[in-house]
């Protein structure tokens, strides 16, 4: 099987499609197809751990905001629910 051949036939097909929730359907495996092809280097995952385990001491050491608070914060500071 020519995969180019295969996905230019696709890309016509696609160009020619008027059926809307047929784009959409197709915008949604796209969606989901990024998700699932995405890769972190191994110097990405390392730093991923790292503020993981950060994030866990902070936690077990009580160095937390309830959300609660940081929103009020956050809307007395940009004036937003007056």
């Amino acid at each position: 099987m020519d995969v180019q051949a295969e996905k230019y036939k696709l890309i016509e097909w696609i160009t020619s499609l008027e059926d809307i929730s047929l784009i959409e359907l197709l915008q949604s495996i796209q969606q989901k197809t990024a998700l699932h092809s995405f890769r972190f280097s191994d110097e990405e995952k390392q730093k991923i751990l790292q503020l993981l385990e950060k994030s866990e001491a902070d936690i077990q050491n009580g160095k937390v905001f309830k959300h609660e608070n940081v929103m009020n914060e956050f809307k007395e500071q940009y004036g937003i629910g007056k």
